[in-house]
């Protein structure tokens, strides 16, 4: 539909106030009426080419731009909730890495191991236990707390038993035990 001369001169005068000659040129009116439009920005322009392509609304569009993230980034999302859950919660930088191959850290260097002094146990048991198999269950007791408190689990290299079979004045019989562990230099 074709506008009117009166038509285009009132539009001119709501948008800029002025004042036109009624007995101007169509033409002339309309070329004024087009260049008195605010023009859009790129941004603007950018803004609706995404809201075509993925339906996104245009102030989600700003606000996940203001968030950071580029034009680029808002496409990729798979809808407008995926966009609204990522704005300001992830950094636009790790979307931006996310494609990127990075060197893996170097392993650290292993420590050097020594077998360090024994760790040393005296047990004394009383002769009903230490005649029975319970004087075993003792001692295997007494070795897995040592070992547990001194967190030396994978780190054992060997342990020695030593038990006295005779009793000794205060009538208990006596075990030593002895944990060799490795640990750092």
């Amino acid at each position: 539909m074709k506008m009117k001369t009166k038509d285009v001169i009132e539009a001119l005068k709501k948008i800029n106030g002025l004042e036109f000659d009624p007995k101007a040129k169509y033409s002339d009116l309309c070329k004024l009426l087009n260049d008195s439009k605010p023009k859009e920005s790129k941004e603007d322009l950018r803004v609706k080419e995404i809201h075509k392509k993925r339906g996104f609304p245009g102030n989600v569009i700003r606000d996940a731009k203001k968030a950071g993230f580029t034009y680029e980034q808002i496409e990729s999302f798979v809808d407008e909730e995926a966009l609204n859950a990522a704005m300001y919660r992830i950094k636009p930088s790790l979307l931006a890495s996310a494609g990127v191959i990075t060197k893996p850290r170097p392993p650290k260097p292993p420590v050097e191991m020594e077998i360090k002094e024994p760790l040393k146990i005296h047990l004394e048991i009383s002769p009903m236990r230490a005649k029975t198999r319970l004087r075993a269950d003792d001692e295997q007791r007494a070795i897995d707390v040592a070992i547990l408190k001194a967190h030396l689990r994978q780190n054992v290299v060997s342990i020695e038993i030593s038990r006295e079979y005779t009793p000794q004045e205060n009538n208990k019989y006596v075990t030593n035990i002895e944990i060799y562990y490795r640990g750092p230099k």
